[in-house]
C-alpha cells in the first residue's frame, strides 16, 4: 500500500543540503525501438524503481523520527491477549490524550506480520460485522478503525533494532525552551530547530539513531489543557553527537520550569525537566519490523523544481514533470550517440522526506521482551 498521501509542500524552511536526489538510467539501441511498447516499459520500469525509493525514504524517516511509541511486551494475536484493535486503539488514545492537531486525518501502517494477526480482528470491527472486499485484496482493512481515519499495511517499514545501551541516565539537570532564534558570533540571527535538543547523559554506548526512550517520571501533557497524562513522555534519538551527548527529538519543555514565560510555557509537552541522574529507559529492547502511524500533515515530501533550461543541459534533451498529487519534481533526460545509433535515458527525482511535526509521529513495537 502506497504511503504517497501524505502532505507535500516545496516552500518550507529546510536545509536542501541534506536533499535526496535519485534518478535511474538506461540506454537503448535502435533496433529496440522497433517496438515502441519496449521504450514506454523501461520508462514504467524506472518509475516504479524510483516510486519504491521514495516510498522507503518515508518509510524510514517516520520510523527514525517518530517519537510516540506504543510498545508492549506481547506480540500481537489472540494467544497472547494482546489484539489488533487494541494495539491500534492505543496509539489513537495517545495522539487523542495529547491533543495534537489531527485536522488533516490520521492513519496507521501495518507491516506484513502484524498486518496478518491483527488483520482478521481489525474487520470484525465493523458494527454490521462485514467484511470488506478490499481487506485482503489490496491491504485496506477497513476506513475508521480504531479511530484511525485509514489502516492500511506497507512492505517498506523497515526494522527497529534492539538498543544495546543500558544503566544511562542524564547528567546534570537539563532544561529546554522554545527559541525563535539564536545569535552567531558576529551577531547574526540564525534559525533553531524546535523539534530537537541536545541532552548530556552518562554515556551513548549502545545508542543510535532511531532508538526509542522515555526518562523516569517524565510525563506528556495534553497540548491545550496542559493536563499531566499517566502515559511517560517518549522520545527518539535522531543522532548520537559523542560519548556524552544524544540528540532528541520533540525537545522536552517542563510546564513546571518557572524561568518559561508564559508565551513559552504554551510550548510545554512535558511535566517536569530532566534532572540530574535520571534514568534513561530504553523501550526498543527487541528487534521488530516497525509500525508506523501519524496525522496526516506531520511528514512531508519536499521538492522543488530542477533547473533544465540551465546551460549546463544545453547538450540534451530534457523535460521537467511534477507527479500529480505528490508534488515530487523531476526531469527526463535523453541524449542520442550517433556512434552506436542508441539512445540513451535518464530520469531524476528531486526530493526529501521531512518529518515537520515529529510529535504527531509514532512506531508501533509489540513483543519488547529482552
Amino acid at each position: 500500500m502506497s504511503l504517497f498521501h501524505i502532505r507535500h509542500t516545496g516552500r518550507q524552511f529546510y536545509d536542501w543540503s541534506r536533499r535526496a536526489s535519485d534518478n535511474d538510467f538506461f540506454e537503448l539501441r535502435a533496433d529496440d525501438l522497433r517496438d515502441e511498447r519496449s521504450y514506454r516499459r523501461r520508462i514504467q520500469a524506472s518509475a516504479k524503481k524510483l516510486a519504491n525509493n521514495i516510498e522507503s525514504a518515508i518509510a524510514k524517516q517516520a520510523t527514525e523520527m517518530g517519537s510516540l511509541v506504543v510498545h508492549d511486551t506481547r506480540a500481537i494475536g489472540p494467544s497472547t491477549g494482546l489484539s489488533g484493535w487494541d494495539f491500534v486503539s492505543d496509539a489513537e488514545r495517545l495522539m487523542f490524550s495529547r491533543e495534537l492537531n489531527r485536522d488533516m486525518g490520521i492513519s496507521y501502517f501495518l507491516n506484513p506480520d502484524d498486518y496478518r494477526k491483527a488483520g482478521r480482528n481489525l474487520v470484525d470491527g465493523d458494527i454490521f460485522g462485514r467484511v470488506p472486499e478490499e481487506a485482503y485484496r489490496n491491504g485496506t482493512i477497513q476506513r475508521q478503525i480504531a479511530g484511525f481515519d485509514e489502516i492500511l499495511r506497507s512492505p517498506k517499514l523497515p526494522a527497529v533494532t534492539k538498543s544495546t545501551a543500558t544503566g544511562v541516565t542524564v547528567s546534570g539537570a537539563q532544561k529546554f525552551k522554545p527559541q525563535a532564534y539564536t545569535l552567531d558570533t558576529d551577531g547574526n540571527k540564525e534559525n533553531v530547530d524546535n523539534r530537537v535538543a541536545t541532552v548530556t547523559v552518562s554515556s551513548t554506548t549502545g545508542f543510535k539513531r532511531g532508538d526509542k526512550i522515555s526518562f523516569t517520571g517524565v510525563k506528556f501533557l495534553s497540548q491545550m489543557a496542559k493536563n499531566v497524562l499517566t502515559d511517560d513522555a517518549t522520545f527518539s534519538i535522531t543522532r548520537v553527537i559523542d560519548s556524552t551527548h544524544i540528540e532528541i527529538t520533540p525537545k522536552p519543555i517542563a510546564l513546571d520550569d518557572a524561568s518559561l514565560t508564559k508565551e513559552e510555557k504554551a510550548y510545554a509537552n512535558v511535566n517536569t525537566s530532566l534532572a540530574d541522574n535520571t534514568p534513561v529507559n530504553v523501550l526498543n529492547v527487541a528487534t521488530t519490523t516497525a509500525n508506523v502511524f501519524w496525522a496526516d500533515d506531520s511528514i512531508r515530501l519536499l521538492s522543488q523544481p530542477i533547473p533544465v533550461t540551465h546551460e549546463l543541459f544545453a547538450g540534451m534533451k530534457t523535460s521537467s514533470f511534477s507527479i500529480p498529487g505528490i508534488g515530487v519534481n523531476g526531469i527526463f533526460a535523453t541524449q542520442g550517440d550517433i556512434n552506436t545509433l542508441s539512445g540513451k535515458c535518464r530520469i531524476a527525482v528531486w526530493y526529501s522526506a521531512c518529518a515537520v511535526r515529529p510529535e504527531a509521529i509514532g512506531v508501533g513495537l509489540p513483543n519488547q521482551t529482552a
